[in-house]
């Protein structure tokens, strides 16, 4: 699946440089810190967010002041939510909370368009985007299980001791999304540049049947993606 991911965003660099060899190129490094959280339809479940750190490599293809970048995104999603603890002496609880995690992990192929407004050497863009990928990675881990999956004594499970790690199946393996931003891009120098850019992502799949779900579970983040870009193609001072 990484192969392929590569071979297309290789596939598609080849198409812009054949196409459009007067315009610039950005090539980029991302680190992107997120709260990611599971839309539940305003249902209050207590979900709390996840705070995943993610990565990836872009690439940014510019002509006069429209910008459209693609890349590989390495990102995680999910949530966090706590359950009472419960003992032999007291099944009903009230003794204190253990942390669970649902983390769901993707590949990702960003398409984003934005809009680019330049002053000298910052640009100040606002973008659109969709986001399509492969979810290769759907995990629940259970913090009152020690690493070495000895559970405690005292907890009293229904089903059988679980694993700290626990395959789970909320989610399609196609990742679909959509993805709303703003942007300062800032030279420091003719070929070098940072990028910082407040977004957000929004998971779009179909409605569940409702006569076996309550609602539709999304995924949805608030990031900073933070790039560092280097340019090829003609001198930023003349765009």
């Amino acid at each position: 699946m990484k192969k392929k991911l590569a071979y297309l965003i290789l596939k598609l660099l080849l198409i812009l440089i054949i196409a459009f060899p007067q315009s610039r190129l950005d090539f980029g490094l991302n680190v992107i810190p997120a709260l990611s959280t599971i839309n539940t339809e305003g249902h209050d479940i207590g979900f709390e967010f996840l705070k995943p750190i993610n990565y990836g490599i872009s690439v940014a293809y510019k002509k006069k002041k429209m910008l459209i970048s693609t890349g590989i995104l390495k990102i995680t999603q999910g949530s966090k939510f706590q359950v009472e603890i419960t003992t032999n002496e007291l099944p009903e609880g009230g003794i204190g909370t253990y942390d669970n995690f649902i983390r769901i992990k993707s590949l990702i192929i960003p398409l984003n368009i934005s809009y680019v407004l330049t002053s000298k050497n910052t640009g100040f863009t606002g973008s659109i985007g969709i986001y399509s990928g492969y979810v290769y990675k759907q995990q629940l881990e259970n913090t009152s299980i020690s690493k070495d999956n000895q559970p405690p004594s005292n907890i009293i499970y229904l089903n059988g001791p679980p694993k700290r790690f626990n395959d789970i199946d909320m989610f399609e393996k196609l990742y679909f999304g959509a993805n709303i931003g703003i942007g300062l891009q800032q030279f420091i120098s003719k070929k070098m540049s940072y990028i910082i850019r407040p977004n957000f992502l929004f998971q779009l799949r179909k409605e569940l049947p409702r006569e076996q779900y309550p609602w539709t579970y999304r995924l949805m983040s608030l990031s900073i993606d933070i790039g560092f870009y280097y340019s090829i193609g003609k001198e930023t001072k003349k765009d």
